[in-house]
């Protein structure tokens, strides 16, 4: 911190030069990664021929989410 005023890390400001496309796709991939992370760890706790934990999550956020459906 200097002055008060927080500096950025580099990632950071390599973050902020890229277009609007290239931050869609970089946020998108790590939201990939992270659920790569998060399901994969529990994956193992499924039992075999049953659906896994990240086979459920993909299925969840690829379906549409319609107000007033359950």
């Amino acid at each position: 911190m200097l002055g008060g005023i927080e500096a950025r890390k580099p990632e950071e400001d390599a973050f902020l030069a890229l277009n609007y496309e290239e931050k869609v796709n970089r946020v998108l991939q790590d939201m990939d990664e992270m659920a790569e992370r998060f399901f994969g760890a529990q994956q193992e706790e499924v039992p075999d021929g049953a659906k896994s934990e990240k086979d459920i999550g993909n299925c969840y956020y690829s379906q549409p989410i319609v107000a007033g459906s359950q």
